[in-house]
């Protein structure tokens, strides 16, 4: 058994040697510990585990070219789905290449998640393969002895190169991550540009997967294997891959750190989050959430850290899925916005995805508009919710082209307040001027914009798109005869 390894030869020699000299473990006379069994032990324990994990950590590339990214991935599932711990777009991938026991085999895309960096594929075999055992990375201690382990490519004839380590301490985060050996701090500080690399395996000395390897840093990856679980059930169930974007759910609210100053001054309880923002007829509104409530539990899961960590903790507890009830316990204060008791109430939401704005495309002008949404008209701090705002301008169009040199007329994010003379209050006001330049045909049209919350008129000459439109039906013409 793995448990009688590395800490049978260590600590347990340690302890026993503690306890016939009636002394602390600080004071043993190492000298009388076999130094030479305690590193064949070390050794056989780090190749026992290594043995297990062998087949199930595999060498991947995703292109035909020599200098394609090559990766590794683990296996999941034995009917052929495979990890790959970063995130890849399938646009990208030209052609996905496995390697199993020295020989190449095929594999397909199956779906992506970039916000939780993991791509899964699947291997086109009829041999079930060995997936890995996951282990909880919650109970991974500072002091534990970590094994990491990497897939090596054909010119280092697939070998699996074993890294043993020993975990210095952890940081709580959205997805936690355990620091290594002398774990640099500032990698986290600094957004972990190794994470953008694909890694290997973290295991613990049971030969359970911990997390993956990057660097001096060991990313936890529980919310991953759950998104993989999702993707592979969809993939199942559907002939194309499962759109997350469609599938994140709108929240309708944002949260903040809840400072220990903040709550001692107002009388609320010290650990929790601050909402910060809630928009109008989002799911969080229409529960009930208000502006400056402190969210102290999830689903009866208390927040139990201050500050930032509780930041992180809640992050951790709040995940949100469309159609899936989450309750919240709140403090929220009295409507004197006086330091008192806090009310404490449970408020339960029900998520769905975001509505999408309305849009509308005037081709003849080069311009995409929608409406403008609360949410937008929040976070972008616009001056007014009345017009509309563009989303695309057509390259060559009356709308892209300006009298000064690498300017533009009309750019994206521009709020259109006023067209040819007509006020435009929402999309409904700017598809009728729109239709009444189409009848009329002018040549130049005075629009009012709004720009970095600056308001301008800028006249649009009709003819420059025209002239555009024309050439190139011409060349079109030319190029059929």
């Amino acid at each position: 058994m793995l448990n009688r390894l590395i800490l049978t030869a260590v600590t347990l020699i340690a302890l026993n040697l503690s306890c016939q000299s009636n002394k602390p473990i600080s004071n043993i006379d190492w000298t009388k510990i076999d130094q030479q069994a305690m590193i064949k032990a070390m050794s056989s324990t780090f190749n026992q585990v290594a043995e297990k994990l062998k087949p199930s950590i595999l060498y991947v590339k995703l292109s035909d070219s020599d200098y394609g990214p090559s990766i590794n991935a683990f296996v999941f599932k034995p009917e052929g789905y495979l990890i790959i711990p970063s995130y890849y777009d399938s646009k990208n991938i030209e052609r996905i290449k496995v390697w199993i026991d020295e020989t190449e085999y095929p594999a397909v895309f199956v779906d992506a998640d970039k916000e939780n960096e993991i791509t899964v594929i699947k291997v086109q075999t009829d041999t079930p393969l060995k997936p890995v055992v996951l282990g909880d990375s919650r109970q991974v201690t500072t002091g534990q002895y970590i094994i990491n382990i990497f897939a090596l490519g054909e010119e280092q004839h697939f070998e699996k190169l074993i890294v043993p380590t020993v975990v210095s301490g952890r940081i709580e985060a959205k997805h936690d991550v355990i620091l290594t050996g002398s774990g640099n701090l500032e990698n986290y500080r600094y957004g972990f540009s190794s994470y953008r690399e694909s890694g290997g395996l973290a295991v613990n000395l049971n030969g359970e997967v911990i997390g993956i390897a990057r660097g001096s840093q060991i990313l936890a990856f529980d919310r991953q294997v759950k998104t993989a679980e999702k993707l592979i059930a969809h993939s199942s169930d559907q002939d194309k891959p499962l759109d997350l974007e469609e599938k994140q759910p709108w929240t309708g609210f944002s949260y903040d750190e809840l400072t220990e100053e903040y709550a001692g001054a107002w009388g609320l309880p010290p650990t929790g989050v601050l909402v910060n923002l809630v928009y109008e007829n989002s799911p969080a509104g229409l529960a009930g959430l208000k502006r400056e409530d402190v969210i102290i539990a999830v689903d009866d899961q208390p927040i139990t850290k201050k500050n930032k960590r509780g930041f992180a903790q809640f992050d951790k507890l709040f995940t949100p899925e469309i159609n899936h009830p989450v309750k919240f316990t709140i403090a929220r204060l009295s409507s004197s916005n006086q330091p008192s008791a806090p009310e404490t109430r449970e408020i339960l939401f029900k998520f769905d995805k975001e509505p999408k704005p309305k849009e509308f495309t005037a081709d003849d002008i080069g311009i995409q508009v929608r409406e403008i949404t609360e949410q937008e008209y929040l976070d972008y701090d616009l001056l007014t919710r009345q017009g509309v705002v563009v989303t695309s301008v057509i390259r060559g169009s009356s709308a892209a082209t300006s009298s000064s040199f690498g300017e533009r007329l009309i750019g994206y994010g521009d709020v259109i307040q006023e067209f040819y003379g007509q006020p435009v209050n929402n999309l409904a006001d700017f598809i009728k001027v729109v239709d009444r330049v189409r009848t009329e045909k002018p040549s130049l049209i005075l629009v009012k914009l709004q720009t970095n919350n600056r308001l301008s008129h800028i006249a649009l000459n009709l003819k420059i798109g025209q002239r555009t439109k024309d050439k190139s039906e011409k060349v079109e013409k030319k190029d059929n005869d």
